[in-house]
């Protein structure tokens, strides 16, 4: 059985981030974020969710789900080499690594 793992990284925006007017923000997304997920596809999904208006840490989540952790650790380094992370317009505050249902799989694999 394949496993799916599921990555939550939670990120807090930097004041360098919220300084951008919204155009440029597209632009930095645009041209850093876009062309890595895209690269990822189809081993590895990207969703991303704002949630400054609820919670003050983190401010945002991604939700990345692959079978291959080698997928996800290869994005994450590739994330940490472009503006949103060297600027920084981002700043990690927690990754949580989860596997949806693990107990129907372990179960499957012991009884």
């Amino acid at each position: 059985m394949i496993e799916t793992y599921t990555v939550f990284l939670h990120v807090n925006t930097t004041t360098a981030w919220l300084a951008l007017a919204r155009p440029d923000r597209r632009a930095v997304i645009d041209a850093h974020l876009r062309p890595l997920s895209v690269a990822a596809a189809p081993i590895l999904t990207f969703r991303w969710f704002d949630a400054e208006a609820f919670s003050a840490d983190p401010t945002d989540i991604a939700m990345i789900t692959t079978t291959s952790i080698t997928a996800w650790y290869d994005l994450y380094e590739a994330l940490r080499d472009t503006p949103l992370w060297t600027v920084p317009y981002f700043e990690t505050r927690q990754i949580v690594l989860a596997v949806e249902d693990g107990f129907e799989s372990y179960e499957a694999r012991t009884v």
